[in-house]
């Protein structure tokens, strides 16, 4: 298993940190890695494949450049096509009777900053009104060419509570992800114009993010956006940032408010003195361009929190701090 792993692992590295360019943007590429143990459970080759596709799904639901690795026999085709087409078909109901949900995770300062932001994530909700995690159907939706017409309801719908809660005084800001799908969609600041125009809400309190790879496959459409962005005091956030081979190399591409590293950063953090240095000194070089930073997965230790704040991060997010929630209530005064 051990031997998969560390296979798997230094495969996606290489690709992670393999640069393609041509005359529009730089591309930096990212793969996702199912594998699977073969077994008696495994009666046919086209089996063993179907098992590796599902746990390859697996990866690439959970933010890609990752691997999943089973050993326990997934659904067969013919089930896993029908759950597929269960969802497929929650999603489009969930489209058509507004049957989404937000949820908002705190994002906290560690020196001192008491602005009131929260990172915006989506559910799905089934019949019984149970919640359903993102990571349990995004890729579907991408499957289906859906993303852009969800960003479209998250935006307006994130515009719409954040100008409700800025009415009833509290003084929030919200980061709002927008999908590679719909960059190219050349209507889409306009848009934002209008959910901001229709709730009376101001662009200075949202912050758009954009996940790193995407935004350096589509950096021209990129840049002509947050342009209109920043005309109308919309910030901007850069996702999962540093896995390039040159992570650097996109700041000065486009106005960057934000950068949160990917979460892969505080695996064994605590322990890898190497790995330390290596964000500090990637840190170091984003906020000399006055670029704020935040760390993401910062799920349960303290002592975790303690080298974030050491090598400089401004902000910190996870379930340590509280997972996401229906609620607007995190308290940012408290130490």
């Amino acid at each position: 298993m051990k031997a998969t792993e560390s296979i798997a692992s230094n495969i996606c590295n290489k690709v992670a940190s393999h640069e393609y360019q041509d005359s529009n943007s730089e591309m930096s590429p990212t793969c996702s890695i199912g594998a699977v143990f073969s077994s008696d459970d495994v009666l046919s080759g086209h089996d063993f494949v179907t098992q590796a596709y599902h746990a390859c799904e697996q990866a690439r639901s959970q933010g890609g450049n990752n691997f999943h690795i089973t050993d326990t026999q997934l659904p067969e085709e013919s089930e896993a096509t029908a759950s597929e087409a269960n969802l497929s078909n929650l999603i489009r109901y969930a489209f058509e009777n507004d049957r989404f949900q937000l949820a908002f995770q705190p994002m906290v300062s560690l020196h001192g900053d008491t602005r009131e932001n929260y990172a915006i994530t989506i559910r799905l909700l089934d019949e019984s009104q149970e919640e359903i995690q993102p990571d349990h159907f995004l890729s579907q939706v991408k499957t289906m060419g859906r993303m852009p017409e969800l960003d479209r309801w998250i935006i307006r719908h994130a515009i719409e509570e954040l100008a409700k809660q800025r009415k009833q005084g509290k003084k929030i800001n919200f980061f709002v992800n927008i999908s590679g799908a719909s960059l190219d969609d050349d209507t889409l600041l306009l848009f934002i114009c209008d959910c901001l125009r229709d709730f009376e809400a101001k662009g200075s309190w949202v912050i758009f993010q954009f996940d790193d790879s995407e935004a350096r496959t589509h950096l021209h459409q990129l840049q002509k956006l947050t342009e209109g962005l920043k005309k109308i005091k919309c910030k901007t956030c850069i996702d999962h940032f540093g896995l390039a081979k040159k992570p650097q190399a996109i700041l000065g591409s486009f106005p960057i408010d934000f950068i949160q590293f990917h979460s892969s950063f505080l695996s064994d953090l605590f322990e890898n003195q190497d790995k330390q240095d290596g964000l500090n000194h990637l840190n170091e070089l984003i906020q000399d361009q006055n670029i704020k930073t935040i760390s993401c997965g910062v799920e349960d230790a303290s002592s975790l929190a303690a080298i974030l704040w050491s090598i400089g991060v401004n902000y910190i997010r996870g379930y340590f701090i509280q997972e996401p929630s229906s609620s607007i209530d995190y308290d940012f005064h408290t130490e």
